[in-house]
């Protein structure tokens, strides 16, 4: 396993052990979202961070849904 997969696989563990002991996880989603946003903020430049966040936008139908924590749509 590389070096990025261990990382990859710590964070979800914690992440995953938060929800399931009871965290919301749009709460857990949204916390990670604003951390790695600024994470991309401030490392950087303004033209790589405008290129990152339209890239995420583009490939968002590339997102596979996890199926362990789905809820209906509220909308």
């Amino acid at each position: 396993m590389t070096p990025l997969e261990n990382l990859f696989r710590k964070y979800w563990n914690q992440h995953k052990s938060i929800i399931e002991q009871g965290a919301e996880p749009l709460d857990v989603a949204a916390i990670l979202m604003v951390h790695a946003l600024s994470i991309y903020r401030t490392v950087l430049s303004a033209e790589e961070y405008e290129k990152m966040v339209d890239n995420m936008s583009a490939r968002r139908g590339d997102v596979k849904p996890l199926s362990q924590f789905k809820k209906e749509t509220l909308h």
